[in-house]
């Protein structure tokens, strides 16, 4: 099951450095003036770990964090939705790569994002 869910209280940010894309790449950061939208999806506890282990969970880069998404169109609200964090963040310092982004907003697309957070993701300064 999947489902477009809004996140208050964060934003879309870049505050870590890829070694593998070799440019900023995407972190939610607590900005009570800020919406994130996304996807959300069932997984199994296997899956889980399997991400653990992408993310890098074991190096300390990331940690796993547990938020309430209001579903969209129902309005519905999931109360612990899984979502990976950077742990130590720097800001101002890395931009997405252009492809990087390009995959972003091909996946909001395919996924239904709304218009207005497509535009958005577009906005976003790339290097």
């Amino acid at each position: 099951m999947r489902s477009v869910g809004l996140l208050e209280g964060r934003r879309l940010d870049f505050t870590t450095c890829s070694k593998a894309r070799h440019c900023g790449v995407a972190d939610i950061v607590k900005d009570e003036n800020s919406c994130v939208y996304g996807v959300v999806f069932e997984i199994s506890s296997s899956l889980v770990a399997v991400l653990d282990e992408k993310e890098g969970i074991n190096s300390g880069r990331y940690r796993q964090s547990h938020v309430a998404v209001h579903l969209t169109p129902s309005g519905a609200v999931e109360e612990d939705v899984l979502t990976y964090e950077v742990v130590k963040k720097e800001f101002n310092r890395y931009k997405p790569s252009r492809e990087y982004m390009d995959v972003i907003i091909k996946g909001a697309e395919a996924y239904g994002l709304p218009p207005a957070w497509i535009e958005k993701l577009k906005s976003f300064e790339t290097r």
